[in-house]
């Protein structure tokens, strides 16, 4: 499982990462930051196989709403 998820306004980006680690849990990683300087961080998550899929809808309208348009995804089984 692999997803890979990019929204951007004209200054900031902000991405999620859903794969699984070396137990086979599933993760989320959450990397964010500035186009045009360095600023920025990530975040990862054990996240249950169950809900990831209502977090990142979550995350989508939250992004949404602070103006940023998705502008890729990446899927593999």
């Amino acid at each position: 499982m692999f997803d890979r998820r990019r929204w951007e306004t004209d200054s900031r980006y902000y991405e999620t990462v859903v794969t699984r680690d070396l137990l086979d849990d599933c993760i989320l990683v959450k990397i964010w930051g500035g186009k045009f300087n360095r600023l920025g961080g990530s975040r990862t998550i054990a996240v249950g196989e169950n809900s990831v899929e209502r977090l990142l809808a979550r995350i989508e309208r939250e992004r949404a709403r602070k103006g940023y348009v998705m502008v890729g995804r990446w899927q593999q089984a």
